[in-house]
């Protein structure tokens, strides 16, 4: 994911905090924004923070709790990389940012994030179809192991690529999924019909 990120010094009031863009669920940690502002305050050295130029606007997308350790001190100037792109780069970079590393996330922080990421359509590839749990894996590192991603397909509605996990040796099989084996049926097997999946209009060229 390259992006032309230019050091700049922003006016803290200028930067937009967007909930979209926001991979944790609920408010901040305030004892991690609390510990960055006493690292601010000795002097230490705290990364910038990451801000997408989304046309006129600048918008956080890695470093929520360093913004608000500037805020809480009252600064009037953060530093950050900035680099222009449009919101929905801006949405899959603030995902990938914010898996593994600052704060940490908690479950439900990942399950925003996985959510976030199969709405973007992140888990299909360049035909429509589904990527292997494996794959998924490696474009979110540190978030979910394979075995758990195959199971928030499932709770997303998402047929996984038997194909794909089957080569790669999932030890997951058809009929642990509760699907039904008939790509013909209009039962989905989890409650709803073939067109509310979240990879609808490739259900044939994925499943059975």
């Amino acid at each position: 994911m390259d992006h032309d990120w230019k050091p700049q010094r922003l006016a803290v009031a200028s930067v937009k905090e967007l909930e979209a863009l926001q991979m944790r669920d609920g408010p901040l940690r305030k004892v991690h924004v609390q510990a960055l502002a006493r690292a601010m305050t000795d002097g230490q050295d705290v990364p910038p923070i990451k801000v997408a130029r989304i046309g006129r606007a600048l918008c956080v997308v890695d470093g929520f709790h360093r913004l608000a350790a500037a805020r809480s001190l009252s600064r009037e100037a953060i530093e950050a990389l900035v680099a222009p792109m449009d919101f929905k780069a801006a949405q899959v970079l603030a995902r990938v940012v914010n898996v593994g590393h600052g704060a940490g996330l908690r479950p439900r922080d990942k399950a925003k994030a996985f959510a976030s990421y199969i709405d973007a359509g992140g888990h299909l590839d360049a035909n429509g179809n589904v990527k292997s749990s494996r794959a998924i894996r490696d474009e979110l590192p540190g978030l979910y192991s394979h075995t758990q991603i195959l199971a928030r397909l499932r709770f997303h509605k998402v047929r996984p690529a038997y194909d794909l996990e089957e080569a790669e040796g999932s030890k997951w099989g058809r009929g642990g999924w509760g699907y039904p084996e008939d790509a013909d049926h209009g039962d989905d097997g989890c409650g709803g019909d073939k067109a509310g999946h979240r990879n609808a209009g490739a259900v044939l060229s994925v499943a059975e």
